[in-house]
């Protein structure tokens, strides 16, 4: 056998041998928000100068939308594996939203993160997080 060919088959079963450790030991459990608090912690992580008014936790809290004070962006806030990813989104980042059910779908102007999708405990709250950002987008193409 030639050496490229074994350091390929090892390289492979070091980096296979790896990733079954980490997830034995637990690493790849996705993170679930406990409640509101642990949402806004998360969220302050990476926005620590903004204030969150509100917290929405979806139905199976692997994700939560904020409204924040003093802007017109929400917080989007997702478990991604073990940690969470937090974004805010102005309503000009918005292209379209739609409403299912409890299921809101946002779709965004980022070719790197196009899409957003919650499902929330109650058909209420889905509505008033669609009404929000119709309000929102509306009142920014007037602007």
């Amino acid at each position: 056998m030639s050496p490229l060919i074994i350091l390929v088959v090892f390289s492979l079963a070091a980096i296979g041998g790896v990733a079954l450790l980490l997830h034995r030991l637990g690493h790849s459990a996705a993170t679930i928000f406990s409640d509101e608090e642990a949402v806004t912690a998360a969220f302050s992580l990476e926005f620590p100068e903004l204030e969150v008014d509100e917290v929405s936790l979806a139905a199976d809290r692997r994700s939560a939308l904020l409204t924040l004070a003093n802007t017109p962006a929400v917080g989007v806030l997702r478990a991604m594996g073990k940690f969470s990813v937090a974004k805010t989104v102005s309503p000009t980042d918005i292209g379209s939203c739609s409403l299912t059910g409890r299921t809101l779908l946002l779709q965004f102007r980022d070719f790197a993160d196009p899409a957003f999708q919650i499902t929330f405990v109650t058909e209420g709250e889905a509505c008033n997080w669609a009404a929000l950002f119709d309000d929102r987008k509306g009142s920014a193409a007037h602007a």
